[in-house]
């Protein structure tokens, strides 16, 4: 008899025997559950930011989509102290970071510390936490 007739009885024996007693019902995959945002995510829109957001600890008491932000595709806010935005392009997010530069800069000429920005692949969010959801979210905290 040849080796591999040996090792399929073998095989076939074990399965058939259970190993020795082992569980041998089948057993669905474990799959973990999410423990909180992905990091440096793309979202589809500003309503799934801002819940990754609160999934994340941020505090979010009233949710307005409002699309003021001209250059976002979406964007709304939970408080006065902060804006969220999803961007359809990187041309426009580009665009958005740049008039925030500058807006800040006539900010910082009158004494006034702006907020700094989280920005990921294709949002930001203005918030005084953004340092904070960086951890979480990803992205970069731009603070010109």
């Amino acid at each position: 008899m040849s080796k591999w007739v040996i090792v399929v009885a073998v095989v076939a024996g074990a399965l058939l025997t259970g190993c020795g007693g082992a569980d041998t019902t089948a057993k669905a995959p474990v799959v973990p559950k999410s423990h909180g945002p992905v990091k440096d995510a793309r979202y589809s829109g500003v309503t799934e930011l801002k819940d990754a957001a609160v999934q994340a600890g941020f505090s979010c008491p009233n949710w307005v989509q409002d699309n003021k932000v001209k250059l976002a595709a979406e964007s709304g806010t939970c408080s006065d102290s902060d804006v969220f935005a999803t961007f359809a392009s990187d041309g426009d997010l580009q665009q958005q970071l740049d008039l925030t530069r500058s807006m800040n800069d006539l900010l910082k000429e009158n004494n006034i510390a702006p907020d700094p920005t989280l920005v990921g692949p294709n949002w930001t969010i203005l918030s005084p936490q953004a340092p904070e959801l960086a951890t979480k979210l990803g992205g970069t905290v731009n603070r010109d």
